[in-house]
């Protein structure tokens, strides 16, 4: 493995940790002490399908809109490196796709 490509590895996994922190701190202060955006004024869903992926919480649209920005966080930067960043991706939604 060429160590420009671990050092770039090793930015990316620093870079997303830090994302993740932020984002589970700022999910904190806007959902309190109520869990699952209870007291949130958002859409919500709750049907087979969500019942199979959430439980029995809804699927609700502040749920989703982190879930998209989640998942722009954690491919835009791969995006942006040259040569090898488009072959991170396919390999990040194939990790994706064999979590879900």
């Amino acid at each position: 493995m060429d160590n420009d490509f671990l050092y770039l590895n090793i930015r990316l996994f620093i870079f997303n940790f830090f994302i993740a922190i932020a984002l589970a701190k700022l999910e904190i202060e806007i959902e309190g002490k109520y869990g699952w955006a209870e007291k949130l004024p958002t859409w919500r869903l709750k049907n087979k399908w969500t019942k199979l992926f959430w439980g029995e919480q809804p699927y609700t649209g502040y749920h989703f809109w982190l879930l998209i920005v989640l998942l722009l966080f954690y491919i835009f930067p791969m995006l942006l490196i040259p040569k090898v960043g488009h072959s991170l991706v396919n390999f990040s939604l194939r990790d994706i796709s064999f979590l879900a």
